[in-house]
């Protein structure tokens, strides 16, 4: 009887605490839906606007204009959308869609009106919602046309004259990172080099959300260069930011999420100490490492193989049969595991045949 009445009392306060849209506005807002769903581009808009008139809440009238001014987009009505979306900065100046709306007036100014002042707006509008998932991308394009127009050199300064206003935001890495991709886009390698450096020691893990990229970019420069045991260290540097995996009480997993970058980094480590520095043990510990610490990397295939062909090459036949036999059990339909019987005689046989280009010398021919 009590657990009725507290699953009463949980359905009442559950229907207290949903949003109260207003039947006026729902009626209109799915006459909208069906209206986009038909390709009645117009009529969607008309009935979006009707919506947002009889909208109870600022967030579901401000998302009632957005979809109208899409509409309009749809239908070709450049104008009418653009209007719109001005409709929603003016009268919702702090609205959930206002910032999304700042860059879509941007973008119809560089569509169809001045291109030079669409893309002052595209700027304004990230440093004014550097917050918002497009501002990212704005900056980008911004620094592109700068610097496509004018060039690096421009791009540049256009980064540096908006440093300050981006400092603290969630974007202020952002503009360190762009001017060393425009310094190496320029061909000044060490200069971005170190720039790239700077921006991963100014925003470390895990805060700087280009820290990875900036130090994988680092280490690419320094190969360009030659160095290979500084692009080595850049990788090491960041696959050390790695957490490792603990149990919690036996059952829940307590790691952090496979980050984009480590999978990449992690295999092609191990190929710098095979192929420019010549360090096998060091090139078979990293291959391990890939392996064993990216359980959804997609190329594990390639770093058991690679290992198993290095320990082959070091005199050691019997780990050699150790990682064959990995291969094929845990990877059978893998490229490699019909060529495991040249690394290890007495693997099982397969029914597939190996391609000759599978055992070449890994120097000769990098895989993909």
């Amino acid at each position: 009887m009590r657990a009725g009445i507290l699953g009463l009392a949980m359905i009442v306060a559950g229907a207290a605490c949903a949003p109260v849209h207003g039947d006026a506005y729902l009626s209109s807002f799915a006459a909208a839906e069906r209206a986009l769903h038909a390709g009645r581009y117009i009529e969607a808009a008309g009935a979006y606007d009707l919506a947002a008139s009889k909208a109870l809440r600022v967030k579901d009238r401000d998302e009632a204009l957005f979809l109208e001014a899409r509409c309009f987009d749809k239908a070709g009505r450049a104008d009418a959308a653009r209007a719109t979306y001005e409709r929603i900065v003016k009268d919702s100046p702090t609205g959930p869609r206002t910032a999304r709306a700042a860059f879509e007036i941007a973008d119809a100014e560089i569509a169809h009106g001045d291109v030079e002042k669409g893309y002052a707006m595209l700027g304004e509008a990230a440093v004014r919602y550097p917050l918002d998932g497009v501002a990212r991308p704005a900056i980008r394009r911004v620094v592109a046309h700068v610097a496509e127009v004018s060039g690096e050199p421009a791009a540049r300064a256009w980064l540096a004259a908006h440093e300050a206003a981006f400092r603290g935001t969630y974007e202020e890495q952002e503009i360190g990172y762009e001017i060393a991709l425009s310094l190496d886009r320029e061909g000044k390698k060490q200069e971005a080099h170190d720039a790239l450096l700077e921006s991963a020691r100014l925003h470390p893990y895990p805060k700087g959300s280009l820290t990875d990229d900036a130090l994988v970019h680092a280490s690419k420069i320094d190969e360009e260069l030659h160095r290979y045991a500084e692009a080595a260290k850049h990788l090491e540097d960041l696959l050390a930011t790695h957490e490792v995996s603990h149990g919690f009480a036996g059952k829940y997993d307590m790691a952090s999420y496979e980050r984009p970058r480590f999978p990449e980094a992690a295999l092609h480590l191990a190929e710098i100490y095979r192929d420019e520095l010549h360090d096998h043990a060091a090139a078979r510990k990293a291959f391990e490492a890939s392996y064993r610490d990216h359980p959804t990397a997609r190329k594990r295939d390639l770093a058991v193989w690679s290992e198993a062909r290095l320990a082959l090459e070091d005199g050691d036949p019997k780990t050699a049969c150790d990682l064959a036999s990995r291969l094929a059990k845990e990877f059978p339909d893998s490229r490699y595991t019909p060529c495991t019987r040249t690394i290890c005689p007495t693997a099982a046989p397969s029914k597939r045949e190996c391609n000759d280009y599978i055992t070449r010398p890994p120097s000769t021919d990098k895989d993909d």
